[in-house]
């Protein structure tokens, strides 16, 4: 604890500075911090970064331990770590972490799957994995889609790999967090570890809420970062499968596209009837244009903060049942689930085409968003997390 602070001192773990917020991971632990401030100090320790730390990361983190070649004090909050030799050296990083978890001044530390190789054997505090997205899960779903036979070889290569990873790793943490019961129940399936906690993301409400009035007949939208192998999918599946189908009953549907680093075969695709628009700062006036938010996920794992948003702006959802993982999704009430890619258009036609249906579904998606996805919802279970690994440590 901190000289007349009687918080806890929790150590977070990562490759990289956790900005901007846009990123997945970055949104949930940022915000969880946000909401934990008056019942623990966060210091951040970031292994393979030499430039300085964005300002904004100052309201959430004490202090910030991170790489640079020169040591020297770049301001209040703000500790350098010099290393002689590789910045990346796996043994300077895993001593530079032994010193910190055995200094005894944090009482648990949380971490991401990348970083579990660089923890002590022993580590002398509690360390909880918080793991956003279930790569065995994602490589196990990808198998199905791969017709490469070459690819296939080095897929189930990377399954065994990532299965004998979270075996050995997993046994150095107080407990594993995952955002789905579908994740943690195929964690355990393959790891035998089991301490796992499931606590989903949220979202923010006031942040994303419905549009005033809908802009953009006829028109859907998929987002997500598209460089991101579950979401290129998803958009092939979407551009060659579905929307065809769709263009069938409406000859005007203009889908939009909407993310970072498109693949180049998205980029490909656009025409009169796709939008591809690469990176936004603000996906909001994105989103308000879609009468339907389109999620053919059939890929992937973890929970789709897409869906959220989507939710939280009254927007209607059809999903696939992988686009789902982890929601407290209803058929026919807050979203429509449908897998076979005639279904899928047949459902987006549907809500195109009756807005009353459209309206209901969305409605009931953002009061499920109210209900049971909030950000303060997702850190109390965490700092309930904290607390119980603190007591048993």
């Amino acid at each position: 604890m901190l000289d007349g602070d009687r918080r806890p001192r929790i150590l977070l773990i990562l490759r990289h500075f956790p900005w901007p917020m846009e990123h997945g991971m970055h949104l949930r632990h940022l915000n969880i911090i946000e909401r934990l401030q008056d019942r623990f100090v966060f210091d951040l320790y970031c292994y393979a970064e030499q430039q300085e730390p964005p300002t904004e990361l100052n309201a959430y983190f004490r202090q910030i331990i991170y790489d640079q070649r020169q040591a020297n004090e770049t301001g209040a909050g703000v500790k350098v770590r010099s290393r002689n030799d590789d910045r990346s050296s796996t043994q300077e990083i895993k001593r530079e972490l032994e010193a910190l978890l055995d200094g005894g001044q944090y009482e648990v530390a949380v971490t991401n799957v990348g970083t579990l190789r660089y923890l002590p054997r022993h580590p002398a505090i509690p360390v909880i994995g918080d793991i956003i997205d279930n790569d065995c899960l994602i490589i196990w779903r990808s198998l199905r889609y791969t017709r490469d036979l070459l690819q296939l070889y080095r897929r189930v290569r990377d399954f065994l790999v990532w299965a004998a990873y979270q075996r050995v790793f997993f046994r150095r943490l107080a407990c594993v967090c995952y955002v789905s019961e579908v994740d943690a129940a195929f964690s355990k399936r393959i790891s035998r570890y089991p301490n796992h906690e499931v606590i989903p993301n949220g979202v923010n409400t006031d942040f994303f809420t419905p549009a005033e009035q809908l802009s953009k007949p006829y028109s859907l939208v998929f987002e997500g970062n598209m460089d991101f192998e579950p979401n290129v999918d998803a958009a092939r599946y979407l551009i060659s499968e579905i929307l065809p189908r769709i263009h069938n009953a409406i000859a005007g549907a203009h889908l939009y596209l909407v993310g970072n680093n498109p693949h180049p075969d998205i980029v490909a695709a656009s025409s009169e009837h796709v939008t591809v628009t690469g990176y936004v700062q603000d996906i909001r006036p994105w989103l308000r244009r879609a009468r339907v938010f389109a999620c053919p996920m059939r890929i992937g794992a973890g929970m789709k903060n897409k869906v959220l948003q989507a939710w939280a702006m009254g927007i209607p959802v059809v999903a696939t049942t992988k686009g789902t993982g982890g929601l407290r999704a209803i058929d026919g009430q807050n979203i429509l689930v449908r897998d076979r890619p005639d279904d899928f258009a047949e459902a987006v036609v549907e809500i195109l085409h009756d807005h009353q249906l459209a309206r209901s579904i969305g409605e009931a998606g953002r009061r499920t968003a109210m209900r049971h996805y909030t950000w303060i919802q997702s850190a109390n279970r965490f700092g309930e997390v904290l607390q119980r690994a603190m007591t048993v440590k």
